[in-house]
């Protein structure tokens, strides 16, 4: 049977509360917590922290309010100090478990926005880098903190490249919504499916959604989810990219880390009524995740997938969570052979890349593979970023709204 786009809001909204109700199956997110706190805690970046106000009146607005989605509290009934905020903010990363999904995974995407930038420091030190591997399983994220590594001065470089490959793209560069003077709706149910045809139980926190606010350009986009009967909500994500960047850049996240981490980022979004799925997942598939429209069993990891929710929920929706077509692995003679040489010249890009005794400064046009996407990044000192195929485009940063309002 083929399910409309009311029958995909629905299921986007009872995923969404799947995921806000199981954050145990998502310890990626304390792995990205714990790189945040070790940043946080480092006495250079409290010091700047502190003496500048990092903590503004637009951060505080964003986590004390009764119309954001994944604040610390709907209100303030006093004026905290930056210490204060600091400590506030510290805490809630640091619990465990996790008890708020969205409000945690608002502040990862607050401090990325925010914060990340101005600090003196920016390289988390990993006890856990991967160097002894085969060269093809290692995730974007976990390749960036081999880099780091040895090369920590180059942050702010690879940095930029790391979101020129989030941002410079058609999903960016061409609006896909407009504005059309609504301001959304309060309610305490997550996403934002019909409650009258879509029964969700559970209920989160009180906040504005943005169901309304934006309608699709005539773009690119607007055939992409026409051809793919994706819903529209607020087109591509801007705060999806900019979660990522810093999954990329302080995550060292493998690549089943990284499906856990965009699940939790969905969370947050599709539960707040902010995106729909597509509009996460195609800027989830630019670092690598294996995103298919339609085919959510593609990108979810396979634990959370076997839970009890998650199996109700594709009792209820089979189309969307079970492999109708699985294709077998190949074990044709020529397979293996074939795939070892690929490999070994993987490796052999990889090293003079990561192990090679000069400076990143010195790498000119070494690529680092990205098995995401099967295309290249290159270091090349007269670009921002270059894409092996064709974009030179640069980008010096990014902007997108806050969440809510």
């Amino acid at each position: 049977m083929t399910l409309s786009r009311e029958d995909k809001v629905c299921f986007e909204s009872k995923l969404a509360a799947a995921i806000q109700a199981n954050p145990q199956y998502f310890p990626a997110v304390n792995k990205m917590s714990d790189n945040i706190l070790q940043l946080l805690d480092s006495p250079e970046n409290r010091a700047y922290i502190l003496e500048n106000k990092l903590f503004t009146d637009d951060v505080m607005g964003e986590l004390f309010s009764d119309t954001y989605y994944g604040t610390l509290d709907q209100s303030l009934d006093f004026c905290p100090s930056q210490e204060d905020m600091l400590i506030a903010f510290s805490q809630r990363l640091s619990e465990r478990p996790v008890r708020d999904l969205p409000a945690v995974m608002h502040l990862h995407q607050l401090f990325s926005q925010k914060f990340y930038d101005q600090l003196p420091e920016k390289v988390v030190k990993h006890n856990d880098v991967i160097r002894n591997i085969d060269r093809s399983k290692l995730s974007m994220s976990q390749r960036v903190a081999i880099i780091l590594d040895s090369y920590p001065h180059e942050v702010t470089r690879l940095k930029n490249k790391v979101a020129n490959r989030i941002f410079n793209n058609d999903y960016f560069k061409i609006p896909a919504r407009q504005k059309t003077g609504n301001t959304g709706q309060m309610t305490d149910s997550i996403g934002v499916a019909n409650p009258e045809k879509c029964r969700i139980q559970q209920k989160t926190k009180p906040h504005q959604n943005i169901l309304g606010v934006f309608l699709p350009t005539n773009s690119k986009w607007l055939e992409e989810i026409n051809t793919l009967e994706q819903p529209f909500l607020a087109g591509p994500s801007g705060h999806t990219g900019s979660s990522l960047l810093m999954s990329v850049m302080i995550g060292n996240l493998s690549a089943d880390e990284l499906k856990e981490y965009v699940t939790a980022v969905m969370g947050l979004l599709v539960g707040g009524g902010y995106h729909h799925v597509h509009e996460v997942g195609v800027i989830a598939k630019r670092i690598g995740i294996p995103y298919q429209a339609n085919k959510h069993y593609s990108y979810l990891p396979e634990h959370f997938l076997e839970t009890d929710a998650m199996r109700e929920l594709a009792a209820e929706f089979p189309q969307l969570l079970i492999d109708q077509n699985p294709q077998p692995v190949s074990s044709d003679p020529w397979y293996e052979p074939l795939k070892s040489r690929l490999l070994a010249l993987a490796d052999n890009v990889a090293d003079k890349l990561v192990y090679g005794a000069a400076a990143i400064n010195e790498l000119e046009g070494s690529k680092l593979i990205d098995p995401g996407t099967n295309r290249y990044f290159m270091f090349n000192s007269t670009q921002t970023v270059a894409l092996a195929t064709n974009s030179t485009a640069q980008i010096s940063g990014h902007s997108v709204p806050a969440l809510g309002k």
